[in-house]
């Protein structure tokens, strides 16, 4: 009786752990207000295509209070200052300079799009090269 009174234990405390833990510990360093309704990461060394929409994304939201866009690099804080361009000046737009979100191995080649609400993630979508341009379209 110990023995499955124990692993009820452990199976509902699993259930309230956070699915996004990882993700939430990062975001949070980044001091995004609770009323963002969604953050994008956009990894500017990536699938070409996936990359140039999230900066055309970027671009078009660079002061929409709803949205964050976060541009990350794995290669150089110039770099991606280059590319990135005015959409650097924009309210909405960070630059992840100490690549958080590349280290902590949750952006690779295509842009990362979580879903908040009251500033607490509810869902994670990694785009693909056949989804991005699809999913941002969505948050417009």
């Amino acid at each position: 009786m110990k023995k499955y009174s124990i692993g009820l234990f452990i199976l509902f405390t699993s259930c309230l752990t956070d699915p996004f833990q990882r993700e939430a510990a990062v975001l949070s360093e980044f001091k995004i207000s609770t009323e963002v309704k969604y953050v994008v990461i956009v990894p500017v060394e990536g699938c070409t295509s996936c990359v140039n929409e999230g900066l055309k994304f970027g671009e078009r939201n660079s002061n929409n209070p709803n949205v964050i866009v976060i541009l990350t690099d794995n290669k150089s804080e110039k770099s991606t200052k280059l590319k990135a361009g005015e959409m650097l000046t924009g309210k909405s737009v960070i630059l992840d300079s100490e690549n958080k979100f590349v280290e902590a191995g949750l952006v690779q080649y295509n842009p990362l799009i979580f879903y908040l609400s009251s500033g607490k993630i509810q869902k994670v979508i990694a785009t693909s090269f056949e989804t991005t341009n699809l999913e941002l379209n969505l948050l417009e």
